[in-house]
């Protein structure tokens, strides 16, 4: 049978997903320590209206904010941040007397410290982490005199650097 007659199956993928659900909403996220992403949707008679939005960045840390101002089609912005801090996002809508009103606001979000060896005078957080031991992966005869019945095998195992030397049947029940 060639390709041509073959019945291409189906797959129902349901309805497109819309591009906004015309609620009041922001969601904040964090990408790296210098950068957080936002992405949010505002209801439809704002849409329609047709005023810039401006997003407000709250540093909670340091208690300063700063506004971005966005097109009313923009539903999203990465922002350039500092390492190891605090942030609170909101979504405003510009009123034609030059006023803002607040439509949403995004949950707290943290800024990871920035790792050690990079610039920027970043201290750097304490990484705890277990102690590291190589694994010994070589076989080691047995002991001398040490016979190993047929039908066993040895197995050797290291822990803390002492052999440990064990018979291991092989075999049906």
């Amino acid at each position: 049978m060639s390709d041509a007659g073959r019945a291409v199956p189906y797959i129902d993928r349901g309805e497109p997903l819309p591009m906004s659900y015309a609620e009041d909403r922001i969601v904040a996220m964090v990408r790296d320590p210098e950068h957080v992403f936002a992405y949010w949707d505002v209801d439809t008679e704002t849409r329609v209206a047709g005023r810039p939005l401006v997003l407000r960045a709250h540093c909670l840390s340091e208690g300063r904010s700063f506004d971005i101002e966005t097109d009313p089609g923009t539903m999203s912005w990465h922002l350039e941040v500092k390492p190891n801090r605090t942030y609170r996002l909101e979504i405003h809508e510009r009123r034609p007397s030059g006023g803002l009103r607040l439509l949403a606001a995004s949950e707290d979000v943290t800024t990871p410290v920035r790792w050690a060896g990079e610039s920027g005078g970043e201290t750097p957080a304490e990484i705890l982490h277990a102690e590291r031991r190589p694994l010994s992966r070589r076989k080691r005869p047995a002991a001398a005199g040490h016979r190993v019945a047929v039908g066993e095998r040895a197995a050797h195992v290291t822990v803390e650097g002492v052999v440990h030397t064990a018979r291991v049947r092989s075999g049906g029940l």
